[in-house]
Formats: C-alpha cells, sequence, structure tokens
C-alpha cells in the first residue's frame, strides 16, 4: 500500500483530514444576503443550490442572524438538521461573518441524536418573518441612532416554540404557522394579566447592545397556558424525574423548588409523596400522599405520618407496595428518625435502635469527646439481600458510625459493627 493511499484512509495521516475535510465542510457564496429583500429563507436557497438540502429542517438549539440598518446581513449562526433523500440523518452547522469572508461556511456530518421535535421546525421561522414588520421596526428603532459614529446591528432570534409569561414585547400575527390548514389560539395577549403563559412559535427582533430597547416578539397561533396547567406540567415533570430515580436507584428525589416535597415511585404507576401543610423556621408538617396512575391522581394515605413531630423530609424508599421506610430529619441535620410501615403508609412506626448493645466503639470517639447520646442521625436504611442495615452519626454527611441491621424488615435490629470511609486498612 502506498503512503499516499495509506494517509488517505480516515484518521490515517495529515492527507485524511484534507479529505475529510472536503467532503465536511463547504464555503457557499451569500448572494441572497439582505434581510429586508431576501428575508432569512435567502441563505437557505443559496445553501440548498449547492448541498441540496432536506425538505423539512430543525435547528437544534437556535437560528440567529445579524444585519445593519440597510438590511445587508452581517452574521449568521444556525445548527441544522435534517433526513436528506436518502432517509439519512444530516446536519448543518452553518456560519457566515461578514468581517471575515464574504463566503457562508457549512459543515456537514451526521446526526445521531435526532428527535425531529415539531417544537423546532425551521419552517415557522420563515412563515412568522414573512409576516412581520421587521423593516418598518428597524426604521423606528435607527431614528434614534441617526446622528451616531457606531450605528447598530440589529438581530432576529429564533428558539422554535417559546412561552412567555409577560405581554411585554409580544406582537400577535394573524395565519397558519404550523401548516395544519387551520388558524387556532389566542389573537391577544390580554389573558396573561392573570397569570399563565403563550406559547407558540416566536420570532425575536432585537437590539443586541442594547439591553435598555425592549425586543418584539413575533408570535403566530399563540396557545394560553393556564395557571393550573403550567402547574400540573411542572408536578408532572417532577413525578417523571422521581419515576427515573426510582428506577435506576431505587431512591428517592427532594423537589430543588424549596417546597421540600419528596417523591419515590416503585414503578411507573405505584409512587408516594410527603407533601408540606404546614411550614414555620425550617419545620415542615406533612401528609402522606399515593398514586397508582403514575401520578395523575394523588390520595392521602396518612394526614400525620409522623405522629405530629416536624422537621425536614429526609426520604422515601419502598420494597413493595406494603413495606418501605420513611425518614424525617432535625433542620440541623444532627438527628433524625425513621419510620417503617408494611401496609403502604397507612400506619408508620418508628425504628428504635438499641443503642444499649453498642459493644464497639469508633476509634475518634474518645479523642472527640463523644458519647453514644452524640449519635442520633440515622441515614435512611439500605438494603443488602434479605437484609437491611441503618448507619447511625452524629450529623448528616459523616463519614464513620455505628451500624445496625434488621433480618425481618425493620422490625428488630441489632448491632453489627462500626463504619469507617476513611479507614484504608
Amino acid at each position: 500500500m502506498s503512503y499516499i493511499v495509506y494517509t488517505a484512509i480516515p484518521y490515517n495521516g495529515a492527507l485524511s483530514w484534507k479529505v475529510d475535510s472536503l467532503f465536511k465542510t463547504k464555503k457557499i457564496e451569500y448572494e441572497h444576503n439582505n434581510f429586508f429583500r431576501d428575508g432569512a429563507e435567502g441563505l437557505i436557497k443559496d445553501v440548498n443550490k449547492k448541498l441540496k438540502l432536506p425538505d423539512e429542517l430543525y435547528i437544534t438549539d437556535s437560528f440567529e442572524m445579524s444585519f445593519d440598518k440597510d438590511g445587508t446581513i452581517t452574521r449568521v449562526s444556525a445548527y441544522l438538521y435534517g433526513q436528506n433523500e436518502k432517509g439519512k440523518d444530516k446536519t448543518y452547522l452553518i456560519d457566515y461573518d461578514i468581517d471575515k469572508s464574504d463566503k457562508i461556511v457549512v459543515q456537514i456530518a451526521g446526526y445521531a441524536n435526532a428527535d425531529y421535535d415539531d417544537d423546532k421546525k425551521l419552517d415557522p421561522m420563515f412563515t412568522i418573518l414573512e409576516k412581520s414588520d421587521c423593516k418598518m421596526q428597524v426604521t423606528q428603532w435607527n431614528l434614534n441612532y441617526a446622528f451616531s459614529d457606531n450605528p447598530p446591528e440589529y438581530e432576529i432570534l429564533y428558539y422554535g416554540k417559546r412561552s412567555f409569561a409577560s405581554s411585554e414585547g409580544l406582537v400577535y400575527l394573524p395565519g397558519d404557522v404550523d401548516g395544519d390548514g387551520a388558524v387556532s389560539g389566542m389573537t391577544d395577549f390580554t389573558a396573561l394579566d392573570s397569570g399563565g403563559e403563550a406559547l407558540g412559535y416566536e420570532v425575536s427582533l432585537y437590539l443586541p447592545q442594547d439591553e435598555s430597547v425592549t425586543p418584539v416578539r413575533y408570535m403566530m397561533e399563540p396557545e394560553y397556558i393556564s395557571p393550573d396547567t403550567i402547574s400540573q406540567n411542572e408536578q408532572a415533570e417532577k413525578d417523571s424525574q422521581a419515576k427515573e430515580q426510582g428506577k435506576e436507584n431505587n431512591t428517592w428525589t427532594v423537589d430543588t423548588d424549596g417546597s421540600g416535597v419528596v417523591r419515590f415511585f416503585l414503578n411507573e404507576q405505584k409512587g408516594w409523596k410527603l407533601s408540606v401543610v404546614d411550614a414555620a423556621l425550617g419545620t415542615r408538617y406533612y401528609k402522606l400522599k399515593t398514586t397508582s396512575d403514575g401520578g395523575y391522581n394523588w390520595t392521602t394515605v396518612n394526614e400525620d405520618p409522623f405522629d405530629g413531630n416536624g422537621g425536614v423530609g429526609e426520604g422515601i424508599q419502598f420494597f413493595d407496595e406494603q413495606f418501605g421506610f420513611i425518614g424525617l430529619s432535625g433542620a440541623s441535620q444532627t438527628h433524625s428518625s425513621i419510620y417503617v410501615t408494611k401496609d403502604g403508609g397507612k400506619t408508620l412506626k418508628e425504628i428504635e435502635l438499641p443503642m444499649d448493645t453498642v459493644t464497639e466503639y469508633l476509634p475518634h470517639m474518645q479523642e472527640y469527646g463523644l458519647t453514644l447520646e452524640d449519635y442520633q442521625y440515622l441515614e435512611m436504611p439500605q438494603q443488602d439481600g434479605e437484609n437491611y442495615t441503618i448507619h447511625v452519626m452524629t450529623q448528616s454527611g459523616e463519614t464513620e458510625g455505628l451500624v445496625f441491621t434488621s433480618e425481618d424488615q425493620g422490625e428488630n435490629w441489632i448491632f453489627t459493627g462500626v463504619f469507617d470511609e476513611n479507614d484504608l486498612s
């Protein structure tokens, strides 16, 4: 085999990278380069002449195009994908900067994770821009810079479908943006004054260098999403995350919005959650709810699972639809309680560990002046075959402590030793 042939084989030499570059990178003349005259679609026309793009294109993130007051396009950044005529996924990373070159640079590759989400279709952007008054808006804005030595650039930004909770800057455009033959959605944004969101395909026109100017956000066929629906969607997303955590690790999730809700799903349908009914000074009071339909409906299974005690929900973990553990810790994370249930949460019994049976002590206890009374933080039980173990520490996050084991699903516990994660012997 000759050296030239060898180096042209992918990744075997410098020549291979040059050949590879010829196939993956194209430089294309930008002829339709005026936004007011040719629109954003002019870019696609020029690229399509050379590359024969898929009939239907999608954006991976955003489509950005900058232009001056006369409409001359100065910069473009877009990452598009679609299926070619052979049904293969292709990506097109498009870059244009008038200060660097008069050509459009397109990098072409396969796309392994194409989801073809309708919310990310590119065509709605062209439909919206065709109906918009971008040129008139730019003319009005440009009056403020008539005597400026540094005239601004303008930019359009498209993410596909977006949602907005405020009507500021929103402009309704009539028309069928999704191509289904019918015009639907709200025709103004007054409903947002009472909460909720407007969801739809949207193109923003703005001045990147002047944040004081409110962008104009053109929307077509916007859908009104009520506050109740938003809340339901948020809860459904949190349930979905809990299902994933339960499936992968058999553990729970804690809502990150500060609500303190703890969720656990045994499978796609059966789940439990600790819902806060009252809170004050870092202490929360909970009720226990359960679902049998994946979170569509929740019913209260226990109005007061911790017998009037408050704290911070530590965790929920079930091993079948009846047997599980639920934890409650103090706000200081220096003490906690674990409860066991054998009837799906209807009744719970606090686990009492036989601390008086401890026969082995940690090396540092005497050094730090610790006694058994300082060990009051119980971690959620860990399953070990048919047995369950609890680590007891002086506070959350400690790397050493006492170990107790149950062989009868939490009814009785025996001291089985100590643990020290820092002991490498």
